[in-house]
């Protein structure tokens, strides 16, 4: 590795590439609705356990890295499948796979910044704001 931009990508990389496979296994067998609370679920224990490589992930790959281009490829194109179930396809479940990507960020950057001070679980909390993005897909 020559430079700190090349430690980046490859960190980069590494995270997308163990979040793909989280979100599989977590998915592994259901389908739907399970499915997708199942994938947001991954999201957030990948992102609360490996905070540093997360932020990382975070930004859309560049031309000159085809790996990790691949790799963000394949996430979307997997959570665009499971989205089918809500009959959503092509930009609808573009849009659909933005959502649940901002809420767990949302959720996640301030849970990881201390932003909850409250004695409220985080884990009910966030349940809940999925299972309310899930009931407005339909």
């Amino acid at each position: 590795i020559a430079s700190l931009e090349d430690l980046q990508a490859a960190l980069a990389l590494y995270g997308s590439q163990q979040f793909l496979s989280a979100i599989q296994q977590a998915s592994l067998g259901k389908t739907g609705r399970e499915a997708v609370l199942a994938i947001a679920h991954a999201y957030r224990d990948v992102a609360l356990a490996n905070p540093g490589i997360y932020e990382l992930m975070l930004r859309a790959p560049s031309a000159d890295q085809p790996d990790l281009h691949e790799v963000s490829e394949q996430i979307v194109q997997y959570i665009m499948l499971v989205l089918t179930a809500y009959g959503l396809h092509g930009e609808a479940a573009l849009h659909a796979v933005r959502g649940v990507r901002s809420l767990a960020h949302g959720f996640v950057s301030l849970e990881l910044a201390g932003g909850f001070g409250l004695n409220l679980s985080r884990d009910e909390s966030y349940a809940r704001l999925v299972e309310t993005f899930l009931d407005g897909l339909g």
